[in-house]
């Protein structure tokens, strides 16, 4: 039985390994030069014949073997875990027999270690505290950890680079040093949070006591100017696979003239955003401000009551960052 479960902990972790897989890896790498693409042409049928046959006692893969073992200059590299026996001859006959040979070759002794298990010190003695929840938190906050590096590295893309293309939200000199002020702080605090984590796990570590930071870090950003006198859906921007993209509508609009001439912003009004992925119906919503979508997809704007010309030169365009 544990006594002290916190020093058990600190000493020993919460997890022990359980057991070991050992295996073995063998690669053969052979380079092979031609001088000629009637040489190039000739190895690429060669080769298929070898792909084909692989290991077989065919003739013809016994043919192609031997053309490649004495008409090329070759060049070849060995790969291997496991075994600590002599490398065969560097001949390509040899190689192919012995990687079939290979995994016969490996066994517990022979074997190289592939991977580890992990098992609870539970399963051992029941009464070890293991704070499996704390693990939880302590990821948690490492992935918070690693979103403040991403911001840091963010805010000093955009310093370096902000003159020379299109960012979105643009920062001032003064938001940019509060925010880099914000952050060291709270990577400061985080440590010290962490370190709590560990070194009391039963009572201080929960995530209520990493700092929360909130910053919209300046993204690269795509602006395309829309025509207000097109009723048709007009595309404004893409975003890859995975990525987390958002969309705005900037300018002024009027869908008519009162005589007093009072322009809207965009989200007060008649603009619709489509949003199309790869699988499924295209997704098309009112503009009402930022919207945000996830790739792969495409996305375009619709200005609504277009027939209106006093809506050139007010600025509409659409930001994709």
């Amino acid at each position: 039985m544990v006594k002290n479960k916190l020093d058990f902990y600190r000493k020993c972790g919460n997890r022990y390994v359980s057991s070991l897989a050992v295996g073995g890896e063998f690669s053969a790498v052979i380079d092979i030069e031609t001088n000629s693409e009637t040489e190039r042409s000739d190895l690429r049928s060669t080769m298929s014949v070898v792909a084909t046959g692989y290991g077989s006692a065919s003739a013809s893969y016994a043919a192609a073997m031997q053309k490649i073992s004495n008409s090329y200059q070759k060049n070849i590299r060995i790969i291997r875990n496991g075994t600590g026996e002599a490398i065969p001859s560097l001949t390509i006959d040899s190689l192919v027999n012995y990687s079939l040979a290979f995994p016969t070759k490996i066994n517990a002794v022979t074997g190289a270690p592939m991977s580890l298990s992990y098992a609870d010190y539970q399963t051992i003695d029941p009464s070890i505290e293991t704070y499996r929840d704390q693990e939880i938190v302590v990821s948690g906050m490492a992935n918070q950890f690693g979103d403040f590096f991403e911001l840091l590295g963010d805010l000093d893309y955009y310093s370096k680079h902000r003159t020379t293309g299109s960012f979105y939200p643009p920062l001032g000199d003064d938001e940019l040093q509060r925010y880099r002020g914000e952050l060291s702080v709270a990577t400061i605090n985080a440590k010290l949070a962490f370190n709590a984590c560990v070194e009391d796990p039963g009572r201080k570590c929960t995530l209520a006591s990493f700092p929360a930071v909130t910053i919209n870090a300046p993204r690269p950003a795509q602006q395309t100017s829309l025509d207000p006198k097109s009723g048709a859906y007009q595309p404004v921007g893409t975003a890859g696979k995975g990525e987390n993209k958002t969309v705005i509508v900037i300018g002024s609009w009027s869908a008519w003239d009162n005589g007093e001439n009072l322009w809207w912003p965009p989200e007060r009004c008649c603009f619709e955003i489509r949003i199309e992925g790869e699988e499924g119906p295209p997704v098309t919503k009112p503009y009402t401000g930022p919207v945000k979508f996830t790739g792969p997809a495409r996305v375009s704007v619709h200005i609504g009551d277009s027939t209106y010309g006093d809506n050139r030169g007010r600025g509409l365009a659409a930001i994709v960052y």
